[in-house]
């Protein structure tokens, strides 16, 4: 039962977290004039890189660490190749759809 109210709790709070962000973002757009603007490839590759390096290493720092650091080193690959694959290529057919 505490692992279904958890899936819901967390099911709710990725729905409100995307319904809410969006409005704030028309918010943001129509009452403020703010257009936000994304960040280079540059910087992108340069904070990834970076990051990667911090978790790697602090990832090191002991037997326990390190065991938790492969576990999620082996999660991202997995789900990153599938992100790629279904939900990248869903999100970027909608935006050239919905943009025609």
């Amino acid at each position: 039962m505490i692992r279904y109210a958890c899936k819901a709790a967390n099911d709710a709070s990725i729905g409100e977290y995307t319904h809410e962000n969006g409005r704030a973002l028309v918010k943001l757009k129509t009452r403020h004039g703010i257009e936000p603007q994304y960040f280079s490839d540059e910087i992108l590759s340069t904070v990834f890189r970076i990051s990667d390096e911090v978790v790697r290493d602090l990832g090191q720092s002991d037997a326990m660490t390190a065991k938790i650091y492969d576990s999620y080193i082996a999660a991202r690959e997995s789900y990153r190749s599938w992100t790629e694959m279904g939900d990248g290529r869903y999100i970027a057919a909608r935006g050239k759809a919905l943009s025609e």
